[in-house]
C-alpha cells in the first residue's frame, strides 16, 4: 500500500526547532527522481514575511512541477517564463493587499477573477465625476435648459463634486449616494431635487458606458405626509392684488393677476412676452419648461382680462414680468400680511409701505405657501366650471391631481366663490386693504 506521505503535496508547518521561528515549506512534488520516486522538499524561512515568502516558494515549485510533468502529458500547455511569473506576481500582490498567507493559490485566483466578473463597474470607462460634470454641462440641450434650471444645477453639483469630485463615477454606492442626499436632515422638496439633478448625471453616464447601472435610482426618497391643500383667503388675494398697484408702477399686477386667477406656473409668468396673448380670443400660450417652445394655451377668466387691461397690457411688448423682480415681489407679499424676512427687503424701495412692512418678519404671520395663488385660481375654477378633466386640461396637470388637492379645500365655498370673482381692479383700489 501506498503512504500517504506522497499525497499531501506542500505544506507549511511552524519551525519549532530554531530560536529564529518561523515556517518551513515541507512535502512532495509529482516530479519524479532517477530512481522513480516522488521529489521531496523541504525548505527553512524565518524574518519578516515568512508565511508570505514561503507561499511564494510553494507557488513557484507548483508551477516547476506542472511544467515538468507536462513535458510528458501536457507539453503543449507548458507556460512559458515570462507568463509564470506573471501569475506569481498577481498572487504575490493578491496575498500582500489581503495579508493572506493561507488561501491556495488557486482559490485566491478564482475569488478574484469572479469579484471582476461581477463587478458593476466591469467594462466601464473611467471617468471622474468632475470630467462627467464638464462633459454633461458641455452637451448642446443642457445649453437649452433654462436659467432657473441651470442655477439649480449648479448648487446641486457644486455640493456633491466637493464631497465626490475626484472619485470615479463608476465607484459611488448606493449608500453613499443616500447617505449624501440625507444629509443634515432637510426638507424633503431639498432631498427630491439632489436626486433629481444626480439621476440625470448618472442616467446619462450609464449611456456614455461610463455606469453599467445608474445606483441614484436605486435609493427611493421616503414618501412624506401629504398637506392639506390650501388656497388664499378672500383677504388675502385682495390684499396682493392692491398691494401689486402700491408698488413700482403696478410692475407686477400681471405677474398676480395670472397666478391668483389664470392659475399659471410661476416660471411660465416668468417666461411669458405680451405677445403670447391672443386678446381677441382671450388666451395666452404658456412656454414649456424648457426651451422656447409652447405646451399650452391658457383661457383667461374675464376678471384676469380685466387686470391686465387695467395696466394696458395690450399697448405692451416684450417680457411681462420684470427683471429682478424678486425683491418687489416680497414687498408686495410682506405689506399683505404674510412673513417675509426684512433681509430679503432691506436694500429695496419699500414704496411708502413701511407701517405695513415694520413687522414682516412677526413669527405670528402667515407663511408663504409655494404655488398658493396657483392653487387659488384651480380651486376656483372647480367651483365654476364642475368638472375634472376640463380643469385638468386648462391647469395643465391630470384628472387625478385635481380630483387628489382641489376638490374639498376649507373655506372655498359659494359666497368665497362669488366674493372671489368679484375682485375687480375697480373695486380692490377704491376699497384699499382689508
Amino acid at each position: 500500500m501506498k503512504s500517504t506521505k506522497y499525497s499531501k503535496g506542500l505544506r507549511i508547518i511552524p519551525n519549532n526547532r530554531s530560536k529564529r521561528g518561523g515556517c518551513i515549506v515541507t512535502g512532495y512534488l509529482n516530479k519524479r527522481d532517477n530512481r522513480g520516486k516522488q521529489l521531496r522538499i523541504r525548505k527553512t524561512f524565518s524574518g519578516v514575511n515568512a508565511e508570505l515568502r514561503a507561499q511564494d516558494f510553494i507557488n513557484q515549485k507548483i508551477l516547476e512541477d506542472m511544467n515538468a510533468v507536462s513535458e510528458i502529458t501536457l507539453r503543449n500547455s507548458k507556460l512559458d517564463d515570462e507568463f509564470e511569473f506573471g501569475i506569481l506576481g498577481l498572487i504575490r500582490k493578491l496575498r500582500f493587499d489581503l495579508q493572506d498567507a493561507e488561501t491556495p493559490s488557486i482559490d485566491l485566483l478564482s475569488n478574484a477573477v469572479e469579484y471582476f466578473l461581477s463587478s458593476k463597474t466591469r467594462g466601464a470607462k473611467q471617468i471622474s465625476v468632475n470630467e462627467a460634470r464638464i462633459k454633461y454641462e458641455s452637451r448642446d440641450k443642457f445649453d437649452d435648459t433654462s436659467p432657473s434650471h441651470q442655477k439649480s444645477w449648479k448648487s446641486v453639483l457644486d455640493k456633491f463634486s466637493h464631497a465626490f469630485g475626484e472619485r470615479d463615477l463608476s465607484t459611488i454606492s448606493v449608500e453613499e449616494i443616500k447617505d449624501w442626499i440625507d444629509r443634515n436632515d432637510r426638507s424633503q422638496e431639498l432631498k427630491r431635487k439632489d436626486k433629481a439633478h444626480l439621476h440625470a448625471l448618472f442616467s446619462w453616464a450609464r449611456k456614455q458606458t461610463y455606469l453599467k447601472v445608474n445606483v441614484v435610482s436605486a435609493y427611493e426618497i421616503p414618501r412624506f405626509k401629504r398637506k392639506e391643500p390650501v388656497s388664499l383667503s378672500i383677504e388675502q388675494a385682495h390684499n396682493l392684488l392692491f398691494f401689486a398697484t402700491q408698488v413700482n408702477k403696478q410692475s407686477l399686477v400681471p405677474y398676480f393677476a395670472l397666478a391668483i386667477f389664470a392659475g399659471l406656473r410661476p416660471f411660465e409668468i416668468k417666461r411669458a412676452r405680451w405677445e403670447d396673448i391672443d386678446w381677441d380670443e382671450g388666451i395666452i400660450r404658456a412656454r414649456q419648461r424648457k426651451g422656447g417652445g409652447f405646451t399650452r394655451s391658457v383661457e383667461l377668466p374675464e376678471i384676469c382680462i380685466e387686470w391686465l387691461t387695467h395696466v394696458k397690457g395690450y399697448e405692451k411688448k416684450g417680457q411681462i414680468t420684470p427683471d429682478n423682480y424678486t425683491k418687489n415681489f416680497n414687498v408686495v407679499r410682506g405689506a399683505a400680511g404674510f412673513k417675509v424676512s426684512k433681509g430679503s427687503i432691506k436694500s429695496c424701495n419699500w414704496w411708502g409701505l413701511e407701517k405695513h412692512l415694520k413687522d414682516c418678519d412677526k413669527a405670528d404671520r402667515p407663511e408663504w405657501v409655494n404655488d398658493i395663488c396657483r392653487h387659488t385660481a384651480i380651486t376656483y375654477r372647480l367651483k365654476i366650471v364642475k368638472h375634472i378633466g376640463e380643469v385638468a386640461e386648462w391647469a395643465g396637470n391630470s384628472p387625478d391631481i385635481i380630483n387628489r388637492n382641489y376638490r374639498s379645500v376649507k373655506n372655498v365655498t359659494k359666497k368665497s366663490t362669488d366674493a372671489f370673482y368679484e375682485l375687480t381692479p375697480e373695486k380692490v383700489i377704491k376699497k384699499g386693504l382689508i
